[in-house]
């Protein structure tokens, strides 16, 4: 089972829009994100340094860690507010598109690369994104896509910002092929915050909230903070440890027939199949 929705306790779009807001001014405050920081360095990496299109944007994190690179980028925020303040950080030098993915895949415009980070679980029609995804890659491109993984960890953080399922790894593979992608790389990540997540979300109900600053007047939280940050850059990033609390997951473009060849071998699979 691949997700988990949450249907009457969904918060209203408005409410999840002002929420994440929110989150990302707390984040620019403390000056210091250490979750995304060590994320974005690894998802730049798989990226490459062809042309990008960041979808789903935000405030522009992880375009200004590929611009920094050098890569010519974009980014896609239907959220008004959002696309402004990405545009700020980011200048002129990278166009920001205050549009949906629907609405921006009707330009029929391709990229090389199209990265979508912890996206998809906000969407309640993934499997349209991921079609949309795919039309508007190049025939040699790469996408990468970083979700909330174990349907079994779904608790209030995710219902408070929004999001509609997490995903098992299989099934996501799954819904990607179908969508018309072959994976090239599928990985966990952030297997520190596994156990902490799953004690708090569901043996105490309590939902986590680890803001914390490797500048942070308070010793403790400090070096906490600070701990974190060499675990994700010199650990997360390059241990697969086999389950964490997100899933990163490389695809590229199938060519025509490679998916009705995957699903005619995987019905040859089953028993009885053909």
């Amino acid at each position: 089972m691949s997700t988990k929705t949450i249907g009457a306790e969904m918060p209203s779009a408005f409410e999840v829009r002002e929420i994440l807001r929110d989150h990302y001014a707390v984040l620019e405050e403390l000056g210091t994100d250490f979750r995304n920081t060590n994320l974005y360095a690894l998802i730049g990496k798989l990226a490459g340094t062809r042309a990008l299109l960041d979808v789903g944007c935000g405030s522009g994190f992880f375009l200004r860690t590929v611009q920094s690179r050098g890569v010519v980028c974009e980014g896609l925020e239907p959220d008004a507010a959002m696309a402004l303040r990405s545009s700020r950080r980011l200048g002129d030098a990278v166009k920001i598109h205050p549009l949906t993915l629907q609405q921006f895949a009707r330009g029929e415009r391709q990229f090389e690369t199209i990265t979508a980070l912890d996206i998809l679980e906000h969407l309640e029609d993934d499997d349209e994104a991921l079609r949309a995804i795919r039309g508007s890659l190049t025939a040699d491109g790469r996408a990468v896509f970083v979700v909330p993984a174990h349907p079994l960890l779904y608790g209030r953080r995710d219902r408070r910002t929004g999001h509609y399922r997490r995903y098992a790894k299989r099934s996501l593979l799954r819904k990607l092929e179908n969508a018309g992608f072959i994976v090239e790389k599928a990985r966990s990540w952030n297997a520190l915050g596994a156990l902490p997540y799953l004690i708090a979300e569901k043996l105490f109900a309590y939902e986590l909230r680890p803001y914390l600053s490797k500048a942070d007047p308070a010793p403790a939280r400090r070096l906490t903070a600070k701990f974190l940050d060499w675990w994700f850059r010199w650990v997360e990033n390059r241990v697969n440890f086999g389950f964490g609390l997100s899933l990163i997951v490389v695809v590229r473009p199938a060519r025509e027939g490679h998916a009705a060849r995957t699903l005619q071998a995987r019905l040859a699979h089953r028993p009885g199949g053909a």
